[in-house]
């Protein structure tokens, strides 16, 4: 999902990956990518905008402002 992330963004798109932590990203390997959490997710979300979630957000979708959303399947 980050070089999806980055991919877009390179495309000229504005995208981030969310985790609900402030200040969380993965650290297992190098990375430059948008992160947001939470708080900035809040400030940036539009109304219009697609979000892509993991196939795993269960019922904290019902959380999830946009009309629009993509999931994506991870690997386990």
């Amino acid at each position: 999902m980050y070089r999806h992330v980055d991919i877009l963004n390179s495309a000229g798109f504005e995208a981030y990956i969310f985790h609900h932590e402030d200040g969380f990203r993965v650290s297992w390997f190098d990375n430059d990518t948008r992160v947001v959490g939470l708080t900035a997710f809040k400030s940036l979300y539009r109304s219009g905008d697609i979000l892509v979630l993991p196939e795993d957000v269960g019922q904290a979708i019902q959380l999830m402002p946009a009309r629009d959303i993509r999931f994506t399947q991870i690997a386990s």
